[in-house]
């Protein structure tokens, strides 16, 4: 996405363009995060020059484009959210089981707890596909919150052996911790999320 026009404020004059990454001048430098992995990227343009052709959309309509490119996102990335939330749970069942948390009643509470609210969000991504698409904006913030949520509750009932990397489960609790902070960073903060609920789904007014 480029500033096309300086003279229109804010979303307006902006225009999206696809850019082929071997153009002269499209520097990728690798970004190594807690976990070791390069998942993403800085990217630097350097007197990039591109054809007329590698504009997506109108001229000066990037916003449109945005729009609509993050409206199909929110309206499918839920399925597998919600998909891995249930295999979340499941994992944090046998974990429990495993290491004798599950005699514990606060355990046992928190996880039914976990399961009650994996299938109040499968539901309301349901009816978002036939009733109101406002829902679909409560659902990226939930499930990532989620998940990170559920992974810290499965690094306390593993203990020192999950907090310091030991396989439990079928997991690595503590790593998979720290790449599931990125969630909540990656297709827009949860602050943002937040901010988009209030004002579009919740109709508040703006500060």
């Amino acid at each position: 996405y480029v500033r096309s026009n300086p003279d229109e404020p804010r979303h307006r004059g902006i225009s999206a363009l696809i850019v082929d990454m071997d153009t002269p001048g499209v520097d990728v430098r690798p970004l190594v995060n807690m976990g070791g992995m390069t998942e993403f990227a800085e990217v630097f343009f350097d007197g990039v020059e591109v054809p007329r052709s590698a504009l997506l959309g109108e001229l000066n309509g990037g916003w449109v484009v945005t729009q609509g490119a993050l409206g199909h996102e929110r309206a499918t990335m839920w399925v597998e959210a919600v998909a891995r939330l249930e295999r979340l749970v499941s994992d944090l069942i046998r974990l429990a089981q495993a290491t004798g948390g599950s005699g514990d009643a606060l355990v046992r509470e928190r996880l039914a707890k976990a399961h009650e609210r994996v299938f109040a969000l499968r539901s309301l991504g349901l009816a978002s596909l036939t009733g109101d698409p406002r829902r679909q904006l409560v659902l990226k913030l939930a499930t990532s919150e989620l998940y990170t949520e559920l992974l810290d509750l499965g690094c306390m009932i593993g203990g020192s052996p999950a907090i310091t990397g030991e396989v439990m489960a079928g997991r690595d609790w503590a790593l998979d911790l720290q790449r599931a902070l990125a969630g909540t960073i990656a297709g827009g903060t949860s602050d943002i999320q937040r901010d988009i609920v209030a004002h579009h789904a919740l109709g508040m007014p703006r500060g």
